[in-house]
């Protein structure tokens, strides 16, 4: 017995030791596998109505290919195309068809079988839309009709249910009216309509060639098409009838001013009694007469909203929103100078406008401020009244504006437009979070079709209220998720305008306490706890947040029309995304097989929890390589970015940069690097110290792992990480190199800037950095955080990137910080790109990429430092002492 204990000890470690042999022999990542990484395009997956075949796209596959798969949910049947521009599902007389469009060549690709159809000279491709599409937008419906526009500008209409085509010699425009899939084509000057019969039916005469439509619609309560025509020199919306009436037209809206009728939104609301557009009256800015022959730009206090966009134009375009009446044909203005609508585009009986000041100067804290309260205007006669809610505490607005979910006190409440009252939906709690990472107090998750029901999230469940206080706010996960801190989100994403109550039988779900994701079952209409799935060390859930670190996004899953088959998405740290196929949610079948990075050094992660002395929890993400030794110690990056540990489990994939500033997590760790990324306590008020306290604690932690060399940190921050890690460098001494793009080291001038879309005063005061008070309200407080004014207790080598052009943090902050670590006689050295915006673009991506290395490996890895980090930028002495052959003086 002990003998063959021994034997299988034995095995076990040989066996440990090869597969510890076949990680080290394998190459790490460089430079040249970033533009040939295969990689699954998740956005582009379709499932067919049967849920018998899908349709893919992987990139790379072939190098310098995009491969188009067209494949049988049992695998019995694939047929592949190479570089295709486009590609769907659909059907002809229910046969299921693929639809693939190459450069002018159209294959109609029979689904099972070799029978395909190849139709060239195609220009474009185009498929009606039915109108029964909520909750499932990324679903193949069945369609009725597919426009084939060919180069030479004849098209082909096919009648997917009878398998009809008609062929028509000349169209300039073709469109599927907005809420049927009823064809219009424009042959000539002629607008047909095309009949599910197939009749064809003239339905306007254009004037002149060049006339065009832009938007068309139809109205079930007049039973007539209304169309937005652009001219030469008019615009107009005309009534298709025998008269072919013309109802709106720019000489119809003369005055002493000229406008024009945009040419969208056209739309129909209050159940289609009322077309609903936009009038834009020609406003040439010009200069004030006393300061005519001057380059002044005169500014003043009382404009609506600043910014240097506005300053430099000189034709503003303005847009007034207006309504005609189909029965009474009464023209009304929605919009003035005072007041604009507030939030959706309408498509019920009311309008919501709120104070145009605050609308335009967004951001603006003060003017948020402001107690002129919203108002409801009737697109009918019933006038307008004034609602005693302000904007700042408006969570949503229903889709058909008949209803409001807003903030009173402490209570979340929904004000009715039909009776005019508020009523309390839920009590928010007033507990201070205990960890990082928590979810936010409310976030809205859509809406019932008739909008008489709202869902929501709040901490970690997901409720639904009555709009009409029908019945008592109902947790639908019964309180499972704060119970066990695990949040959940709808299956068809995080927000969705109609949800259909009998679908949301499976939630997303990430256990927070471990960051594990998955899938629970819920019983709607039954109180009880939500039922686990598959769950597991996976990417499941797309979260929508900024992810600085590059986690690549996934598809929501993808439910059949006509089965209960889904397609996920699935992706890990170890494992790109693949597609997946279940009916059930807990037996996954893996039908796609992508997986680059088994060819490589990889890498791996560990969650690492630790706490910061008031007693707050954080979880923070270790990366380490595939061929990871306990023995050594490895240089360390420390990156962060508000929260990211909720997708520790995502897959990042190799390339030069994350957005476009920030050193790629992968190819950092296959050669050798260790790169740790926390979540950020970022307590409003506490502004950088927060996170100053986060990375100190983490050091801390760090420190007590052996494979960690604390003599070789680093930090890498960009935008608003970069405005946290030049303060930390002003605290904290332990980095040894430091690199920090697109950012604001001042936030006293910060809170003053003015960019290309406003102020930035509000993103102090309530936006990222989260100051929580103006900078006059406590000025210390932007002292206490100004790393430009603690310049001189930085000691640590910096590398600063900014782009010359950036609109959302200047560049001169960067070059007065560069400026003042420079007269202080401090190691630092500052990149300045003429292209790109907030973050470096084409060939300078790369290069950042590269001198960033560089720099990393010459502080952490003692590698040879690179001239352009020795040598002076213009140094023409040296040109001289190089090229003369008599000595200067020494």
């Amino acid at each position: 017995m002990k003998k063959s204990a021994i034997s299988w000890a034995f095995i076990f470690c040989f066996l440990l030791h090869g597969l510890f042999m076949q990680a080290q022999e394998k190459p790490p990542i460089t430079t040249s596998d970033f533009t040939n990484w295969t990689a699954l395009n998740p956005s582009l997956t379709k499932l067919s109505y049967s849920g018998k075949y899908f349709a893919y796209q992987i990139t790379n596959e072939i190098p310098g290919c995009i491969t188009t798969y067209f494949e049988s949910i049992d695998k019995k049947w694939k047929k592949k195309l190479y570089n295709v521009n486009s590609f769907t599902l659909t059907s002809i007389r229910n046969k299921e068809i693929g639809i693939a469009l190459k450069n002018d060549s159209l294959w109609l690709l029979n689904l099972g079988s070799n029978k395909d159809t190849l139709i060239t000279n195609v220009e474009s491709i185009s498929t009606s839309t039915p109108t029964d599409h909520a909750g499932e937008s990324s679903s193949v419906l069945k369609n009725k009709w597919i426009i084939i526009s060919k180069k030479d500008n004849s098209t082909d209409l096919i009648n997917t249910e009878k398998g009809d085509i008609l062929h028509f010699d000349s169209v300039r425009q073709s469109v599927f009216l907005d809420d049927s899939e009823t064809p219009i084509l424009r042959s000539g000057d002629l607008l047909l309509k095309i009949n599910q019969s197939l009749a064809i039916d003239t339905i306007y005469k254009f004037l002149s060639p060049a006339d065009a439509m832009h938007q068309i619609v139809y109205s079930t309560a007049t039973q007539k098409l209304y169309i937005l025509i652009t001219e030469k020199k008019n615009n107009k919306i005309v009534q298709i009838n025998d008269t072919n009436k013309v109802l709106i037209s720019e000489e119809y809206l003369q005055g002493n001013l000229k406008f024009s009728v945009t040419p969208f939104p056209l739309r129909l609301v209050d159940n289609d009694s009322t077309l609903l557009f936009n009038i834009s009256p020609e406003v040439n800015i010009k200069k004030k007469s006393d300061t005519q022959g001057t380059s002044l730009v005169l500014w003043t206090y009382m404009d609506n909203a600043i910014s240097t966009k506005e300053k430099t134009e000189k034709k503003r375009t303005l847009k007034i929103m207006c309504t005609f009446n189909l029965f009474t044909g009464k023209f009304k203005t929605i919009e003035n100078d005072s007041m604009a609508n507030l939030w959706n585009i309408p498509s019920g009986e009311w309008i919501i406008i709120g104070n145009r000041d605050q609308m335009e100067d967004r951001l603006n804290p003060t003017r948020q401020k402001s107690t002129t309260p919203i108002q409801a205007v009737s697109v009918k006669e019933k006038g307008s009244f004034p609602i005693n809610i302000g904007i700042s505490n408006i969570y949503s607005i229903s889709p058909l504006n008949n209803y409001i979910m807003h903030m009173v006190d402490s209570n979340i409440s929904i004000y009715s437009l039909e009776n005019k009252k508020s009523h309390s939906i839920l009590r928010l709690n007033s507990n201070p979070p205990t960890q990082t990472n928590e979810p936010s107090i409310v976030q809205i998750a859509g809406w019932s079709n008739n909008n008489d029901t709202v869902y929501f999230y709040y901490n970690y469940d997901v409720y639904m209220a009555s709009c009409k206080n029908q019945f008592q706010t109902i947790n639908l996960t019964s309180g499972y998720g704060a119970k066990n801190k695990i949040q959940f989100f709808l299956r068809t994403g995080f927000f969705e305008k109609e949800i259909n109550f009998t679908d949301l039988k499976y939630l997303l779900a990430i256990d927070k306490k471990n960051m594990e994701q998955g899938f629970y079952f819920i019983t709607p209409g039954k109180q009880s706890m939500p039922q686990k799935l598959e769950f597991g060390p996976r990417y499941y859930v797309d979260t929508y947040q900024i992810s600085i670190l590059g986690v690549q996004s996934i598809h929501i899953p993808i439910k059949a029309r006509g089965s209960e088959t889904y397609l996920i998405t699935r992706s890990s740290i170890s494992e790109s995304p693949n597609i997946f196929l279940t009916k059930d949610f807990k037996k996954l079948i893996q039908l796609t097989n992508v997986n680059p990075e088994s060819k490589f050094n990889w890498m791996q992660n560990k969650l690492i929890q630790y706490q910061l002395p008031n007693g707050i929890k954080v979880n923070g993400v270790l990366y380490r390589p595939e061929n990871f030794d306990s023995t050594k110690k490895y240089p360390l990056i420390i990156l962060s970015y508000e929260d990211v540990s909720q997708t520790i489990n995502g897959y990042i994939a190799p390339q030069y940069l994350c957005n476009d500033c920030m050193p790629n997590i992968p190819s950092y760790v296959s050669n050798g690097y260790l790169v740790f990324a926390p979540d950020v306590y970022r307590p409003m008020g506490d502004a950088y110290m927060g996170p100053t306290q986060t990375i100190a604690s983490a050091l801390e932690t760090l420190s007590k792992m052996k494979e960690i060399d604390m003599e070789r940190i680093g930090i890498a921050g960009c935008s608003y990480s970069g405005h946290t890690t030049d303060f930390i460098l002003t605290q904290i001494k332990a980095f040894k190199a430091a690199v920090v793009s697109s950012a604001i080291s001042n936030p006293i001038s910060g809170y003053n800037m003015l960019v290309r879309n406003g102020p930035k005063n509000s993103a102090y005061v309530s936006g990222q950095s989260r100051f929580g008070v103006g900078l006059y309200d406590d000025p210390q407080r932007y002292i206490n955080n100004n790393a430009l004014l603690k310049a001189d207790k930085i000691q640590t080598p910096l590398l600063l990137m900014h782009t010359t052009n950036d609109a959302t943090c200047p560049f001169y902050d960067a070059l007065e910080f560069f400026t003042a670590l420079r007269n202080l006689n401090k190691k630092v050295w500052l990149l300045e790109y003429q292209k790109g915006s907030h973050g470096v673009s084409g060939n300078d991506i790369p290069d950042f990429s590269r001198r960033m290395r560089e720099f990393f490996d010459h502080y952490l890895k003692q590698k040879p430092a690179p001239l352009w980090m020795t040598e002076k930028t213009d140094d023409p002495w040296n040109e001289i002492k190089n090229k003369l052959t008599v000595h200067l003086v020494n």
